[in-house]
């Protein structure tokens, strides 16, 4: 069972347009004239559907990455003779083990 608290997915989708107001402002400063002012950020900053989706788009991103149990990613460092290495895994029915060697 997903349990998802709300305050959670505001703080997301909070972050995902500052985000965006981030990826504007680098635009904005180190594109050329032509991009700068047909870029979509620039063209959307004001209006309101442009800020709800990337809302949206937050708190889908939250949500499907806690429906894959993202966040329960564990690793674990197993050293032996010949060195050390760091095994990860993603608990969704052990569905990947990532070997990190060094």
């Amino acid at each position: 069972m997903i349990t998802i608290s709300l305050t959670e997915c505001i703080i997301i989708g909070l972050i995902t347009i500052l985000c965006g107001f981030i990826i504007e402002y680098f635009i904005r400063i180190y594109s050329c004239k032509e991009i700068n002012n047909d870029n979509l950020f620039t063209y959307n900053k004001k209006n309101i559907m442009f800020l709800i989706s990337l809302f949206v788009i937050g708190i889908l991103i939250h949500i499907g990455l806690t429906f894959i149990e993202f966040d329960q990613w564990t690793c674990a460092k197993v050293c032996d003779l010949n060195g050390c290495k760091v095994l990860c895994s993603l608990p969704l029915n052990s569905f990947t083990n990532l070997l990190i060697t060094e």
